[in-house]
């Protein structure tokens, strides 16, 4: 059996409870997006990415991927946390999924986990699935791998990080750092590199 990181476990969990309904079935692609969308935008608050706890790749198709995710959302399949439809679409137990999330309710750790969690899906109500999967897939670290189409580590270069971290400081500057509100820039970045892509 694959070890199940237990990062990776809380957040393929989190990403089906904190699931709006409006989003719902997701697709295999979009779990793994909204996990690395929440990646960032704890690159964003500041916080180190070895303190995610679970790396991701770019795959030659030009969307991030994580195996140890991957692992995690085996796991429930397995258990009948989640199931898939005959489209192969994700869909939650969710009485069975809020009774594993209490045994996660002690750890003050993973309370952050959930806000970009949550921030992460909340972008995908104001901006549509297909358009969030253009602005990531052209992010740093992600354009040159998606057009030589291989795969290649993600979040593993400084350079790339730092440019986030740079696109991330222009818009706080806009709309004010006083602002603590995730959702907001999230919203603008993705906007910003939908933008690019498209003009």
């Amino acid at each position: 059996m694959k070890q199940i990181l237990p990062s990776a476990y809380f957040d393929s969990l989190m990403i089906m409870d904190e699931m709006p309904a409006s989003l719902r079935p997701i697709s295999f692609v979009e779990y793994h997006l909204y996990s690395y969308l929440s990646c960032v935008l704890a690159l964003f608050k500041g916080e180190s990415i070895s303190s995610w706890g679970y790396k991701y790749t770019v795959t030659e198709y030009g969307f991030p991927f994580s195996n140890e995710l991957q692992h995690a959302i085996d796991f429930l399949l397995n258990r009948g946390f989640i199931y898939t439809d005959e489209n192969g679409l994700f869909h939650p137990n969710d009485d069975i999924i809020s009774a594993e999330l209490n045994n996660f309710s002690h750890d003050k750790s993973l309370i952050n986990r959930r806000e970009l969690i949550s921030t992460a899906l909340q972008c995908g109500l104001n901006i549509p699935s297909g358009a969030i999967r253009n602005a990531i897939k052209n992010s740093p670290g992600m354009s040159l791998s998606t057009s030589l189409a291989q795969a290649a580590p993600l979040l593993d270069d400084e350079d790339n990080i730092d440019i986030l971290y740079e696109e991330y400081d222009v818009i706080s500057k806009m709309i004010g750092k006083e602002n603590k509100d995730l959702l907001s820039p999230a919203v603008i970045w993705l906007s910003a590199r939908v933008m690019r892509t498209e003009g």
